[in-house]
């Protein structure tokens, strides 16, 4: 196949009379990028899993910038929560550890201690809030600019001649 034959379609295997209208190979459910019958190529880009601390804490915090948990209310203890998430306490500590880095949590100690809502993404926390997310989608942004900046000016000079 390397003297410039194409290969067959992965549907062509199954009937023939579709060889001509089906992507080449590898297999379509593959994230290997393949060519489609027009000539362009599709690629499947993987899903983006959260790890189990970084999940928490998104659902507190989006509890608390739809402001179901209140200013000052408590959250309810790391058992409960972790009981609630299905995930181990340390876990549920993690995700604690992050929103009282944002700002967004206080943990006290003692008699009347716990986790408290500190203040909610409106009062102020939201460009760090914004600067959290971005931490953790850097390369999905650097990849958008990167394209916006190889398109925008295309598109700025076919807006300019018509």
């Amino acid at each position: 196949m390397s003297n410039g034959e194409s290969r067959p379609s992965w549907r062509s295997l199954e009937d023939p009379s579709m060889a001509a209208h089906e992507p080449a190979w590898p297999h379509p459910w593959t994230s290997q990028p393949r060519e489609t019958h027009d000539g362009s190529t599709i690629g499947f880009q993987p899903i983006e899993h959260l790890r189990a601390h970084e999940y928490v804490a998104e659902q507190i915090r989006r509890q608390i910038s739809l402001k179901v948990i209140q200013d000052g209310e408590s959250l309810p203890p790391d058992r409960e929560l972790s009981e609630r998430f299905r995930v181990g306490r340390a876990t549920v500590q993690a995700a604690m550890r992050i929103l009282e880095a944002e700002r967004l949590v206080e943990t006290r100690r003692g008699r009347h201690g716990g986790s408290f809502v500190t203040a909610t993404v409106e009062d102020g926390l939201a460009m760090d809030y914004l600067m959290a997310r971005m931490r953790r989608d850097d390369e999905r942004i650097r990849s958008v600019l990167a394209f916006r900046g190889t398109v925008e000016p295309l598109a700025a000079e076919l807006a300019a001649t018509r």
